[in-house]
């Protein structure tokens, strides 16, 4: 019979973890303390190395006296880092004192900062030729304090950037894993026969899981509308797609652009990079097409104008027709306006501990479709149509897993700008199910979600 050995590490199926809540909880604790002291460890070494030993001097700055300097040597030390060794440029400096005492002293205040490269602290002495003469300031109590500058350096406070997102990072998790030890059993069992998930107060999903699994119907009844009784909302996930890609553009771009300063340094300076030139090329190239392709994508809706869709009824019902106007403004000239109705399915599931969203359209009929036509007025087009959910489809669906959606989708191809998309949710109810009987069970199950989000 094989032995088999207790596992140090313990194996994750998807959400589903082989140990013990309690177990999990401990290990989230423990594992989110070791990142909090990494960054202790790191912003320790940050303050006594860094700066501590700058505010002592610069803390002093207002009794040194100025005079002026030459420049007789330099050199490149060594000196102890946080992960490794750095290099830190140091100039060989004298100056008369204003009573005609000569002193020799070596400073690296002013000179630059220390590097993880010998080449860069190199690099640092070239602006420091030896015989320059130079403005310096000394301390009249001990002559080896000298700086080259007497502003304070910014750059060492950036260096707390990363063990201070690491102590926020550890902090955050270790209170999101006490808070989730808060929700006894008593109480989740008491939320499930109420129709409410638990799992939501652990993932932070934004959508409660109720019985009947229908929609919360106050997305739009809360908005009117200016011809018919309520103006649909428009889909936000456009809207995040844009924040996501401006994101990855600024980080992409401001590396590109770091690599680009420091060649153009490396070439005024004499140097000729030329493999590295050749490594930075495609990285500006990609950061040039990232950044037409956002403004692009954020400026073609802005110049189409506004697009708005308002509703006769709200929640709808399979097999009843709808009233719905369209409204489109902005000075443009529209070469293609068309309006769809939509329904998607979506699945999100799990392959070991990546989680995978899928979505497949089942259903689409166009509803408008609208040729060449320019939008001058302030007032905008408006073009009235009706759409009748059918009678045999699926009504809307919301599962912690599972989605169904109805959507209109206005589809605007402007003459000079590319084409672009806006959709709007809609709400369909069974045709059997009490409308007003389904938004009281809605309007219940997120109070009580509302509640129990206030205790934990």
């Amino acid at each position: 019979m094989p032995v088999r050995f207790p596992l140090l590490l313990i194996k994750k199926r998807g959400k589903r973890s082989t140990v013990s809540r309690l177990g999990a909880r401990l290990g989230e604790v423990f594992y989110n303390l070791v990142i909090i002291a990494a960054g202790a460890v790191g912003g320790w070494w940050v303050v006594t190395d860094a700066l501590l030993p700058d505010l002592r001097l610069y803390r002093d700055v207002g009794r040194f006296v100025e005079t002026t300097g030459r420049v007789i040597d330099a050199r490149v030390i060594t000196r102890p880092g946080l992960a490794e060794q750095e290099y830190s440029p140091e100039l060989l400096v004298v100056f008369h004192t204003p009573a005609g005492e000569r002193h020799t002293t070596w400073t690296r205040h002013g000179v630059g900062r220390d590097a993880p490269s010998e080449l860069d602290a190199q690099r640092a002495l070239k602006a420091f030729p030896i015989g320059t003469e130079l403005p310096c300031w000394h301390d009249p109590a001990d002559h080896d304090r000298v700086l080259l500058s007497p502003s304070r350096p910014w750059q060492p406070w950036l260096q707390l950037l990363i063990p201070l997102s690491l102590i926020l990072v550890g902090v955050v998790g270790v209170v999101r894993a006490l808070l989730k030890t808060r929700v006894s059993p008593e109480m989740r069992s008491a939320m499930r026969r109420r129709g409410v998930d638990v799992e939501l107060l652990e993932t932070g999903s934004p959508r409660p899981t109720l019985a009947a699994a229908l929609p919360p119907v106050a997305t739009a009844s809360d908005s009117p509308g200016v011809r018919l009784a309520h103006r649909l909302p428009i889909d936000g996930e456009r809207g995040w797609r844009l924040v996501g890609m401006a994101i990855i553009c600024l980080l992409w771009n401001g590396l590109a652009l770091l690599f680009i300063f420091q060649l153009a340094a490396d070439f005024f300076s004499g140097e000729r990079p030329v493999m590295v030139s050749l490594i930075v090329a495609p990285l500006a190239i990609t950061g040039g097409w990232l950044a037409y392709s956002l403004l692009c994508d954020a400026w073609s809706p802005g110049a189409g104008g506004l697009t708005q869709i308002e509703v006769s009824r709200w929640p709808l019902r399979s097999g009843e027709t709808c009233e719905a106007l369209l409204i489109q403004k902005g000075q443009t000239r529209v070469r293609e306006l068309t309006v769809a109705l939509v329904c998607e399915e979506v699945a999100t599931y799990h392959q070991g501990t990546d989680s995978r969203t899928a979505t497949e359209e089942v259903y689409r009929k166009k509803l408008v479709a609208e040729g060449r036509f320019d939008v001058e007025n302030e007032a905008g087009y408006e073009r009235p149509f009706s759409f009748t959910p059918p009678a045999d489809g699926p009504a809307s669906f919301v599962s912690p897993h599972n989605e169904v959606r109805w959507l209109l989708e206005a589809r605007v191809a402007s003459r000079r700008w590319p084409e672009f998309k806006r959709r709007f949710e809609l709400c369909v109810y069974p045709a059997s199910w009490p409308v007003g009987a389904a938004e009281a069970q809605t309007n219940d199950a997120l109070a009580l979600t509302t509640q129990q989000e206030t205790l934990v």
